[in-house]
């Protein structure tokens, strides 16, 4: 008596993986990056280099 469970996508197992369904991760590390680069750049960052 076997019971299967249904498969899961790669791609939605991928996306469980890398948490995107919860930012807060990334937002602790972005702010403070983005407001270096800001400071480093004396206010006026290239967009390329923020993109």
């Amino acid at each position: 008596m076997s019971t299967s469970l249904p498969r899961e996508s790669t791609w939605l197992a991928v996306i469980r993986l890398l948490r995107w369904d919860k930012p807060a991760g990334r937002l602790i590390l972005l702010l403070p990056a983005l407001w270096a680069v800001v400071l480093a750049s004396g206010g006026r960052p290239d967009f390329g280099l923020i993109w």
